[in-house]
């Protein structure tokens, strides 16, 4: 088993997600909602979400280039 070493709460934004990561060297965290688990993040879920973020605003400047 691994021990936890960090925990994150269930509306801390993504970049503290990705800060409390990289600064324990793991790949998941698990999620707190007063004071009771309720899910784990992963190092791929936050890749997914910047990768939506960044195709939304990729095929933005790719319909407006095109007009």
């Amino acid at each position: 088993m691994i021990p936890i070493k960090t925990a994150i709460n269930y509306n801390d934004h993504i970049i503290k997600l990705m800060y409390e990561m990289v600064e324990t060297n793991t790949s998941f965290l698990p999620v707190l909602k007063e004071g009771r688990v309720v899910g784990v993040v992963r190092s791929v879920d936050i890749f997914h979400e910047i990768a939506k973020i960044a195709l939304e605003d990729y095929r933005g400047v790719a319909q407006s280039s095109s007009i």
